[in-house]
């Protein structure tokens, strides 16, 4: 239903109860391979992933997930960043900006919504221009 905002397994807006909230910044470095900037240590909420970009321009960012689970590491959100913009936010409800329905042109979400980490999984990002693109994770540890 339109018009109201709380996390979907929530009826009051609390959302994840346990753990502890934490925010890392981090700087793109790298322009062609993945770079891990984030371990996790305990079971761990990814709420959202802000990209700023400093160049002035247009840039195409690029998240990706390792799974230590398989050892494996997948594409989780593409954007086109001017200035601002999430990668990933925290899923709501009636907020058309994150939703199941997918861009038909590209084929991808409007936004990837919250994701679970496991221990030994780690965040990882790539844009084509170094030292341009900060991404601020908020995050939730040790749910």
């Amino acid at each position: 239903m339109p018009g109201y905002a709380y996390p979907v397994e929530s009826s009051s807006g609390q959302g994840v109860t346990s753990g502890s909230l934490k925010s890392v910044s981090y700087l793109i470095t790298e322009t062609t391979a993945p770079t891990s900037f984030y371990t996790a240590t305990t079971k761990t909420l990814v709420s959202s992933v802000l990209a700023t970009n400093n160049y002035g321009s247009i840039l195409p960012v690029s998240l990706y997930v390792y799974r230590d689970s398989d050892e494996e590491t997948y594409l989780t959100a593409e954007a086109r960043v001017l200035k601002q913009k999430y990668m990933v936010q925290q899923l709501v409800s009636g907020d058309s900006r994150v939703d199941d329905s997918g861009d038909q042109q590209l084929n991808k979400y409007k936004v990837v919504t919250e994701f679970v980490l496991n221990v030994g999984d780690s965040l990882k990002a790539t844009c084509p221009i170094e030292d341009e693109v900060v991404l601020t994770v908020t995050l939730k540890e040790g749910i």
